[in-house]
């Protein structure tokens, strides 16, 4: 599966992972994502999703490597 704002859907539909732009710049968050998904809460492994997808529409706003750049 290869985007981090589908990762709780498709967790839940059997996939064993995920990996996506912002692993390689925030591994920390999607990490702890896959954790909370695994230890069935859900409920706070939706909201990290949705702190991930809101990061996810920043990095898109501008140039990928300067934006990214700015963020870390």
């Amino acid at each position: 599966m290869g985007t981090e704002t589908l990762a709780i859907p498709a967790l839940s539909m059997g996939v064993k992972g995920f990996t996506s732009g912002t692993v390689n710049a925030f591994p920390e968050i999607n990490v702890e994502l896959y954790r909370l998904f695994k230890e069935g809460k859900l409920e706070q492994a939706a909201k990290l999703q949705l702190k991930i997808s809101k990061l996810v529409n920043i990095l898109s706003t501008g140039p990928v490597i300067s934006t990214m750049y700015a963020c870390v």
